[in-house]
């Protein structure tokens, strides 16, 4: 992803010149896909821990744990990859943002001195 702060039209091709299409810049739209990608997370979170308790109970110490379904099994691990993957994509997202302030903050001092 490029980190220049140059402005791109987030608007439609097809609006009204006498109601110009907002302009959204790069760190702004950094922060709408990382916004979307903490979202997607949570979901992912809360799906997987639902299935989790689903497929292994919490169960008294004095108890026997019951033998846990072989599909449901495999669904919690499909789950868990995908959230460790969306878990990663947010991180990454998250570097992106934090290295475009970084150099926006380091565009403004230049302006300044």
């Amino acid at each position: 992803m490029s980190h220049t702060p140059e402005a791109i039209d987030a608007g439609s091709s097809s609006s009204n010149p006498a109601n110009p299409p907002p302009i959204m810049s790069t760190l702004d739209i950094m922060r709408t896909k990382l916004d979307q990608a903490r979202r997607v997370s949570a979901e992912l979170q809360i799906a997987y821990q639902e299935r989790k308790s689903q497929v292994e109970p919490e169960v008294e110490p004095d108890q026997e744990k019951p033998v846990p379904d072989r599909a449901a099994s495999l669904e919690l691990a499909e789950l868990g990859i995908k959230l460790a993957t969306q878990q990663k994509a947010q991180i990454l997202i998250e570097r992106e943002v934090a290295a475009e302030i970084f150099l926006a903050e380091e565009k403004r001092r230049r302006m300044a001195d």
